[in-house]
């Protein structure tokens, strides 16, 4: 018996090497990747290419067991195992906010290695969020049979909504409702009973037949829910089945559910639905497309298409979020305008990059240059000059060094008599002690009708035609082109102010122009105006408010000049958000609003007056950011000032020394 065992086991042995050995020899035939792989789980593939690849007994294979290319292959181009590893794996919490998505799946993404014929095992958590969101939409079908389960409808919408809330707060409700083809044969074709199908003793509204209408997109408000499908009136057909698959179709593009929502829709009737196929009793051929055909909330291909089938409702619920040829438009038109702005941005920014390089080596070239002092006449030594206009010299100063030598240069301003050029007239101030110059007399050659050209000591020039000159003033009133073709300028320039006038032209004629009309109720109309504008603006002044309000008050008044007012010392804005001082964000509150029974318009007033209130916490905020900045430029200067005050004192007392 112990032989006869012996005798199994050793042939089970030898077997067992004979198929190793086999399986050896075939992986070392195998010529593809694919084909190594799924002939034995001990074959593995070697991808370096056969030139790089070290021999073993003078012959090397791309398929061979493990141990064999780990002695010719590098490990990482050696493919055997199956392996996986994880892309994202984020840990399981529920939905914090409304805007928050909760995560119930864990890993959330993974990158798989398999080879042929093998499997892995991933593990995967799920844990169910609480606050989930849940999308709800009512389709239901409003023929006049449904009459009592709408009126039940609307009153079980609020319990509905509470028994929700226990579940998720994350909840919203939509509505939608549905009768059938307004085409005989489904509607009666009567002239009387096509605008009113219901029956006549039903005294209630009743409209037309119609496919599918939506009546209020997905919210919270349990409120609006309950009035729409109160007041959503009902209508009628002759045949038992509905056209509900038509609403269903419509309903899945157009209520707007959220990606990460549990998305439901209650389809509410009392009779069967009409399928694809049924619409070639009313002669409709055209087969449903499957797309969105919504105008002002009413599905307008009723009459031209037929009904959906449940395959190509099935399809539209696997597929919704494809997107629709319209969003595929939109997202290629933007993507196009997104980078021909980038393209734009880009050789905004090379431009800019060449034309400071450009700069900066025109910079270099014009430091480098040095003009002949005797070969240019306009040649000055580099100092720094302030020129006071209303002073008869230039002032020069310069931040020095200790024991350098100073030298001031002053330059005495002597303007030319007019009578040693004719044409060219400047003026001289023989009063040496008035800072303001005198009036020289004027000349006798600028008359009406001549072209002049005025420099004033401000390097400003002026050229026009003359049209009045005063002797006794020394005003004279320019005719000039103005800035855009078609306008003229008018400049009234005192000739104390200019260094120098040249007639650019003599008059032919010295015949004064008219004078221009005046719109007498226009300037009154002007003037009425700005009366009305100085007023408001002097309204808005509080002299017993601080300066610091005040400052608040007009930063605030720039963007919403028409809702701010002061109420005794406070900043009232939109007469709800009140700023008391000292006007800091944490002094921004809400006035108690009056109460009201309309609920809806309450909650909508609450949530424009938090609007409001974040919004002025913004500029209060900022204002006071402005006011630290301007502190800190006012002590920076202050201490900049000081320090050139120190070093002009120490060149003074350098120079006299």
């Amino acid at each position: 018996m112990l032989i006869k065992s012996f005798l199994i086991n050793l042939i089970l042995l030898l077997l067992f090497i004979i198929h190793v050995i086999t399986s050896l020899e075939q992986c070392n035939s195998q010529e593809s990747c694919s084909s190594c792989l799924s002939l034995s789980n001990q074959c593995a593939w070697c991808s370096q290419n056969s030139s790089d690849m070290s021999t073993r007994n003078g012959s090397f294979f791309h398929c061979d067991t493990i141990d064999n290319l780990q002695l010719t292959c590098p490990d990482h181009l050696v493919s055997f195992k199956s392996y996986h590893y994880v892309l994202q794996n984020d840990s399981l919490s529920n939905a914090i906010t409304n805007t928050s998505q909760a995560v119930q799946l864990s890993p959330q993404a993974v990158h798989v290695i398999l080879r042929i014929n093998d499997s892995e095992k991933i593990p995967i958590r799920f844990r169910q969020a609480e606050d989930y969101p849940v999308d709800l939409y009512f389709l239901m079908d409003l023929s006049h049979s449904m009459l009592d389960d709408k009126e039940k409808l609307s009153y079980l919408g609020r319990i509905l909504a509470t028994q929700m809330q226990s579940i998720t707060k994350n909840f919203r409700l939509g509505f939608g409702s549905f009768v059938d083809k307004n085409v005989p044969p489904f509607v009666q074709p009567a002239p009387n009973t096509v605008e009113r199908p219901c029956p006549t003793s039903y005294n209630g509204p009743c409209v037309k037949a119609y496919g599918f209408k939506h009546h209020m997109k997905l919210s919270d408000d349990v409120a609006e829910f309950e009035y729409q499908v109160r007041e959503a009136p009902v209508s009628g057909n002759i045949d038992a089945p509905e056209g509900g698959l038509d609403a269903v179709m419509q309903a899945i593009d157009i209520i707007g559910w959220r990606n990460d929502s549990r998305k439901l829709i209650v389809f509410s009737t009392d009779a069967g639905f009409h399928y694809a196929g049924d619409g070639r009793l009313a002669g409709i051929i055209e087969p449903n497309d499957g797309e969105c055909h919504m105008t002002n909330n009413e599905y307008t291909h009723s009459d031209k298409q037929d009904y959906p089938s449940i395959g190509q409702i099935s399809a539209k619920l696997s597929c919704r979020r494809i997107l629709s040829v319209r969003s595929t438009i939109i997202i290629i038109v933007s993507s196009i305008l997104a980078f021909g702005l980038f393209c734009l941005m880009v050789w905004r920014m090379l431009a800019t990059l060449h034309d400071r390089r450009e700069f900066a080596k025109f910079e270099q070239e014009r430091e480098k240059a040095k003009w002949e002092t005797d070969v240019n006449p306009l040649y000055r030594q580099a100092t720094v000059k302030y020129q006071n206009p209303t002073y008869r010299g230039y002032k020069v100063a310069a931040a020095l060094d200790s024991n350098q030598l100073v030298t001031f240069l002053f330059y005495e301003m002597r303007l030319m008599d007019h009578h040693d050029n004719p044409q060219i007239v400047k003026r001289d101030n023989s009063n040496h002690s008035s800072p303001i110059p005198t009036p020289s007399p004027p000349p006798n050659n600028l008359r009406v009708n001549s072209i002049v050209r005025l420099t004033t000591i401000f390097d400003d020039t002026r050229v026009g035609k003359v049209v009045a000159f005063d002797n006794g003033s020394n005003l004279v009133t320019l005719h000039m082109k103005g800035s855009k073709p078609g306008l003229t300028s008018i400049a009234v320039i005192n000739l104390i102010h200019c260094r120098e006038w040249t007639v650019v032209q003599e008059p032919t004629d010295e015949t004064l122009e008219p004078l221009y009309p005046i719109d007498i109720n226009k300037l009154k109309k002007r003037q009425t105006e700005n009366e009305g504008e100085k007023r408001k603006e002097a309204s808005f002044v509080n002299l017993k408010a601080s300066r610091t309000g005040q400052a608040l008050f007009r930063d605030i008044k720039k963007t919403m000049n028409q809702v701010i007012r002061w109420s005794n010392n406070d900043i009232l804005i939109n007469n709800t958000v009140r700023i008391v001082d000292p006007y800091r964000a944490e002094h921004v509150s809400i006035d108690a609003p009056p109460q009201s029974a309309n609920t809806t318009v309450s909650k909508t007033s609450a949530k424009g007056d938090n609007d409001t209130k974040t919004h002025i916490i913004k500029l209060v905020d900022k204002f006071w950011l402005d006011q630290a900045k301007l502190s800190s430029n006012t002590d920076s200067n202050s201490s900049t000032r000081n320090k050139s005050d120190n070093s002009n004192k120490q060149v003074d007392s350098t120079s006299t020394a």
